[in-house]
């Protein structure tokens, strides 16, 4: 067996062990989270229970050969969470990184339905490329990194369109076109689309038009950029995005 198949093994039965206590545990508090609340939800319609059996009358070689078959169910349930999705693997690794109460929500429900159609496949894996991308630009890079980088966002993109679920990484993919692989005109246009999807949550949307507004200043558009300031000063009056308007409007003459 490769040494990769073992540690996985080894890791989904030590998570699988912590996520799966031999009795049921009490009801949790209400999450403040509604991201963590409705995968606590989710995960509930499956209880927790003990498989047991008396195999003391079994011979010895049977009892050997029980053994053997449980050592190979552990095989297999690595070898089709690989078959599923390459990626599963390292969102696997991801997620159990993650101590926050949503990450481990995402952790639970990941080992319950293993694969590529869970509800949160999209944002891990959208948080695979960001901690790819935060590894690459913390220290030296080149631009075939960041090249790689941009690849990563478009093929994520065009496996699941453009829409509110991946909005996060339409801004963060404009981010990295225009600050630094300098693709402004890129940047530019994808960012407009992002700001006219339908539903997007509202920090967002803001975050979205004050990038919005600085990609217009570095392609000398003031007036363009004046004017979604204006729109998220008017709109996001108090909250943390308005903090971050300090627009250099143009002069008026």
């Amino acid at each position: 067996m490769a040494v990769g198949s073992a540690s996985l093994i080894a890791t989904l039965a030590a998570a699988c062990k912590a996520q799966a206590p031999s009795t049921p545990p009490p009801t949790p508090a209400p999450a403040v989270d509604k991201s963590v609340s409705d995968l606590q939800s989710k995960s509930a319609r499956f209880a927790p229970t003990d498989l047991t059996a008396d195999i003391s009358a079994l011979p010895a070689n049977e009892r050997e050969a029980l053994a053997h078959m449980v050592r190979a169910a552990q095989v297999m349930d690595a070898l089709f969470l690989e078959q599923v999705w390459a990626g599963n693997e390292a969102m696997l690794y991801t997620l159990i990184k993650d101590e926050s109460p949503l990450g481990k929500a995402r952790l639970h429900e990941f080992l319950i339905n293993k694969g590529k159609e869970q509800e949160f496949y999209i944002p891990a894996k959208i948080e695979l490329i960001n901690t790819k991308s935060l590894k690459i630009t913390a220290g030296k890079y080149a631009e075939a990194d960041l090249l790689g980088l941009e690849k990563n966002y478009l093929e994520l993109l065009t496996e699941f369109g453009r829409n509110t679920n991946t909005a996060f990484a339409m801004q963060k993919l404009a981010n990295l076109q225009a600050f630094k692989l300098h693709k402004l005109t890129d940047a530019e246009k994808l960012l407009e689309e992002v700001v006219n999807i339908k539903g997007i949550r509202p920090n967002l949307l803001a975050d979205c038009k004050l990038d919005l507004g600085d990609v217009y200043l570095l392609n000398n558009k003031p007036w363009d950029a004046t004017l979604i300031y204006s729109q998220v000063e008017k709109d996001f009056t108090g909250t943390t995005s308005r903090q971050r308007v300090v627009p250099p409007f143009p002069p008026i003459i």
